[in-house]
């Protein structure tokens, strides 16, 4: 609570407890006592994070939203550095704040700067906040929205997208399209815990690659650029894609489901053909080795 010090009377703290099943009431109402002004409310019953994030910004009232994972920790300047922005009179629509990325227990810093932008600060075009941005920010901690965002996409819309994890990522990019100013933070005002989520092999599939594809066609229906959107995508083929291909390949169970899920969303792209269908072509049985050989180089490495 350091870092709300003299703007208590310009923020509201507004937490929406999806049924847990811990001590969470208790640990609330005690910072109540202290604290008066935070409100509570609870879930009856566990409805998703993605459908407790609308329910969460719906409670709101102020001009800005901020929605914080509670696995996630806040800087002690944070809300300083951008109630300062807030009242600059710039009118943003959209804040983007660096973070660094941490072990599961907070205590081994694993990379310095997520984004690690230098060269970016104010973006004015939609296409440009996605090609510079693209997947990225569904790390809904690190950006801070103008409501009027938020109130662009109806339920139903973000309802379209829950079950692949990321609707509040078709919010911010739709919200931006006829307006869009929004300012890179260059300092790491979020603290991540990296390796917190429960996604399988395949639950990962459908939201990092088939999931985003789907959001991204969208988007480009609702007026962006066809070279932003394949930027974005080509990105995806090799952080996401590619990846998983492998990894289901020495599995032995990339399904000729996934496969026409690939060529469908993907197959337009040059950068798929060039670098992603060839690895469709290894035998399972060379990858399963190589994966082999890489583990002996890692494991002789750390005993030289």
């Amino acid at each position: 609570m350091v870092s709300i010090s003299g703007y208590e009377n310009q923020i509201e703290i507004v937490i929406s407890d999806n049924a847990s099943t811990d001590d969470t009431v208790d640990t609330i109402r005690s910072f109540q006592i202290r604290y008066p002004w935070i409100r509570y409310s609870r879930n009856e019953v566990n409805i998703g994070g993605e459908r407790n994030f609308y329910r969460l910004a719906t409670l709101a009232t102020g001009d800005y939203i901020w929605i914080f994972g509670d696995d996630d920790k806040l800087s002690e300047e944070a809300i300083s550095i951008v109630m300062k922005l807030i009242n600059s009179g710039k009118n943003y629509k959209l804040f983007i704040c660096d973070y660094y990325r941490y072990s599961k227990d907070f205590k081994e810093k694993k990379v310095e700067l997520a984004y690690g932008l230098s060269n970016v600060s104010t973006i004015n075009n939609h296409n440009d906040l996605m090609k510079i941005f693209g997947w990225r920010l569904g790390y809904i901690s690190s950006l801070i929205f103008n409501r009027s965002i938020f109130l662009a996409v109806s339920k139903e819309k973000y309802n379209k997208y829950l079950e692949y994890r990321f609707p509040f990522l078709y919010m911010i990019y739709h919200g931006v399209i006829d307006d869009c100013l929004a300012l890179y933070i260059n300092k790491p005002l979020v603290y991540n815990r990296m390796h917190n989520s429960m996604f399988c092999l395949d639950e990962s599939w459908k939201c990092f690659v088939v999931g985003i594809s789907i959001i991204l066609n969208d988007l480009k229906n609702d007026g962006y650029s066809a070279q932003s959107v394949n930027i974005t995508k080509n990105k995806i083929i090799l952080y996401y894609v590619i990846p998983h291909v492998v990894s289901f390949k020495i599995r032995g169970d990339l399904t000729i489901r996934k496969c026409r899920e690939l060529f469908y969303d993907y197959g337009k792209s040059l950068f798929f053909w060039f670098f992603c269908f060839p690895i469709l072509l290894i035998p399972n049985s060379c990858l399963r080795q190589a994966k082999k050989i890489k583990h002996t180089v890692i494991k002789f490495k750390k005993n030289v």
